[in-house]
């Protein structure tokens, strides 16, 4: 793990390296310059460039390559890492694009210890910080979207220590698609953003280790507009996520527990969508961890609390998916795996 002088200077703000307004010893002889120069470190350097035009002009370049030939480069971690809220995007920018200029490995992965372990490459961490557009440089530059992080999806608090794991790097199973689809506070209407579910297509269905896929994320965080990009973009409307629901189970569940009418209505909006428009099935899942059927889990919504909403409306919502699962194939007499069909459940 990294020294607390590295967690330091994992937190300092780059963007300041890159501006430089007063010049107070540029009269100093060429060679006390140079000399200088060769016996500071990273961060001295950076603050040299601060105090100095001629010494940001000079001190850039040779700055920033030794950093990006560190184990543990500073400033691509903190650009991909800052929280965007707390500077100028286009400092961040100027620091991305001199990392880029002068060498920086953009698929570098960092590893920190406990207590929030997590391994990560700048574009995981720059997909988790919601920058897009760090991401969408990263991607234009060459960052590979295959690339697996580990450790961080949903408490990642990367500013502590980005320093080497004492222990062996384990296999990374967290994807760029899983990061987007997982973040609960945001909701990513940007087309950038959603633009790399189609770019990537191909990560759509993978899982991470407890088997949810990016769509499942996406249904769990209310991310509506996300899931129907992940559907549209080859997400399996039949994949069994690690709790054993489908994309279907899990949107009745979702509007089973609904505590708002607006939230409810997303949700039986989502329905509909899945089960016209992506013939979603809505028999027995021939996958064995999958308990409920569809009808049993609309079922289950008659005992949930229904506080938040009129009896009345909770009653006719319900008993609408029930009639649109049948009217699309469901068998009333279809038993779940626990033995239970709809009457059963009712």
């Amino acid at each position: 793990m990294a020294s607390l002088a590295a967690a330091f200077a994992a937190n300092e703000d780059f963007s300041l390296y890159t501006i430089a307004n007063h010049d107070h010893i540029t009269r100093l002889p060429i060679e006390v310059k140079a000399h200088v120069i060769q016996h500071l470190s990273i961060g001295d350097l950076g603050r040299l460039a601060q105090t100095s035009a001629f010494f940001k002009d000079s001190i850039t370049p040779i700055m920033y390559k030794r950093d990006n030939k560190e184990e543990c480069p500073r400033a691509i971690f903190w650009a991909a890492s800052v929280d965007p809220a707390g500077v100028y995007n286009e400092d961040v920018m100027t620091v991305l694009d001199l990392v880029i200029r002068y060498g920086g490995d953009l698929n570098k992965t960092y590893g920190s210890g406990a207590p929030r372990s997590f391994h990560a490459t700048p574009l995981h961490l720059a997909a988790a910080r919601g920058n897009l557009d760090v991401v969408k440089k990263l991607l234009n530059y060459g960052a590979d979207p295959n690339a697996l992080g580990q450790g961080f999806l949903y408490k990642m608090k990367p500013s502590l220590d980005h320093g080497k794991m004492r222990s062996a790097h384990e296999a990374g199973n967290i994807n760029i698609l899983h990061i987007l689809a997982s973040q609960k506070d945001r909701e990513y209407r940007d087309p950038t953003g959603l633009s790399y579910f189609r770019r990537y297509s191909n990560l759509v269905n993978a899982p991470v280790p407890r088997g949810a896929a990016p769509l499942s994320m996406a249904m769990r965080h209310s991310n509506f507009n996300l899931i129907r990009d992940i559907i549209a973009n080859g997400g399996d409307i039949e994949a069994v996520s690690e709790v054993g629901t489908t994309p279907l189970i899990q949107a009745i569940t979702c509007f089973n527990k609904g505590k708002t009418r607006e939230i409810r209505k997303e949700y039986m909006e989502l329905i509909h969508y899945l089960v016209k428009s992506c013939n979603a099935g809505v028999g027995r899942h021939s996958d064995a961890r999958v308990l409920q059927t569809p009808l049993t889990c609309a079922a289950m919504g008659f005992t949930n609390d229904l506080q938040y909403i009129t009896w009345k409306n909770g009653i006719k919502d319900i008993s609408s998916i029930i009639n649109l699962l049948l009217d699309h194939g469901a068998d009333v007499n279809e038993r779940s795996d626990q033995g239970c069909s709809l009457l059963g459940a009712l």
